[in-house]
């Protein structure tokens, strides 16, 4: 009994805390670095999403820099096709995190969108990007395959 409620609970544990694969892109400022990653519960690459389900990226980050303090840092989400971002989310970061994100301070990040019904199926990569005052703070790309 004891040996299955240990499984449960690590299975849990591990399950709550797996990251979604994903690589840093550069910076022009590496504002902040990303302790947890996820896109939906995915824990593999590509990450298998059905056209017409709701996409969530959150993001556990640590802020090197003070992060929208007087400004509004921005938040996109681009497909990359033929090396060319292609944005397919905008949003100010303050309106879905608390601002101003302090230097030597964590923040969750959380952002969700329908992926059009009318998606192509396919296999992208997807990057998120955070930019405050003109400046690059932080870029991660990963692995998607949409399905019908």
């Amino acid at each position: 009994m004891s040996f299955q409620v240990f499984f449960i609970f690590a299975a849990l544990v591990f399950g709550v805390f797996a990251d979604t694969p994903y690589t840093t892109c550069t910076t022009q400022l590496n504002g902040a670095t990303i302790n947890h990653f996820q896109v939906n519960d995915c824990t593999t690459s590509p990450c298998q999403v059905k056209r017409g389900s709701t996409i969530t990226l959150s993001l556990d980050i640590a802020a090197r820099v003070n992060i929208g303090l007087n400004t509004q840092p921005s938040v996109t989400v681009a497909v990359i096709i033929s090396g060319t971002p292609f944005p397919v989310y905008q949003s100010t970061l303050c309106s879905i995190t608390t601002c101003p994100i302090l230097a030597g301070t964590t923040r969750v990040i959380v952002a969700s969108q329908t992926l059009p019904s009318t998606a192509t199926p396919g296999t992208y990569t997807v990057r998120l990007s955070v930019v405050d005052n003109s400046q690059t703070i932080l870029c991660a790309q990963f692995v998607l395959s949409v399905t019908l």
